[in-house]
């Protein structure tokens, strides 16, 4: 029974290692990029990364014919994002696929296809920076994505049924205006054993006092032995 007891008070008073995620969540509208804070080693370990990307795109077109009628457009081409920290430290490809059809009437009228995309990427936690600036502010970042095309900026994951009649429109500026695109960082971490918790404290209490009790309880079971003279 003692052994019993001891080896409940051991499971009790050891401290486990399990894993703990601090999520991150930005994305990026217009000119702005997705920005997020380095991992704060005091936590623990960091074990792994993640970041999952979604992308939201509108591609912008103009037909100019003669004869009004459907017109099929299809994208199809990977979208680029980098990880960033004084520097390139990774860099990502997305999917991009979609297709549909619009009515046009003769003439120049403007048109717009909408697509996305989405996929989540490991990342090697030795490439990510740590939060030094815990206590400082929350507003300052180690670590950004950029979104870096292709799209409308060139036209080159867009065609079209009928190429002779059609147009790509560059918005003009060369910024992101026209893109939305939201992020996800995962650290994934085991962290530091910590004080025990004031449970944890009355149960180790418990079982000392079970342990002091039965070996009290022993003591009154042994044998008497009596010597005649």
């Amino acid at each position: 029974m003692l052994k019993r007891i001891g080896l409940a008070i051991a499971m009790l008073t050891a401290q486990p290692l399990w894993a703990a995620e601090v999520v991150q969540t930005s994305n990026n509208r217009a000119a702005c990029i997705g920005c997020f804070q380095g991992f704060n080693t005091g936590l623990g370990s960091l074990d792994s990364v993640f970041l999952r990307i979604e992308s939201y795109q509108t591609r912008f077109f103009w037909v100019n014919t003669a004869t009004p009628g459907p017109v099929t457009w299809t994208v199809d081409g990977d979208s680029i994002f980098r990880l960033f920290s004084n520097g390139t430290l990774d860099t990502f490809a997305i999917s991009i696929y979609d297709t549909g059809t619009v009515d046009v009437p003769s003439g120049f009228t403007a048109h717009s296809a909408n697509v996305s995309g989405a996929d989540v990427f490991q990342i090697d936690p030795s490439i990510i920076p740590v939060d030094d600036d815990v206590l400082a502010s929350p507003n300052f970042w180690e670590l950004s994505v950029h979104f870096g095309g292709p799209g409308f900026y060139d036209g080159s994951d867009i065609s079209f049924s009928n190429p002779d009649a059609i147009h790509v429109i560059d918005p003009g500026g060369g910024d992101e205006r026209w893109n939305f695109h939201t992020y996800t960082l995962t650290y994934v971490y085991t962290p530091f054993p910590g004080v025990p918790e004031p449970s944890t404290w009355t149960m180790l209490l418990l079982g000392f006092g079970l342990i002091g009790g039965a070996m009290r309880y022993r003591r009154r079971e042994q044998p008497m032995v009596r010597f005649a003279f």
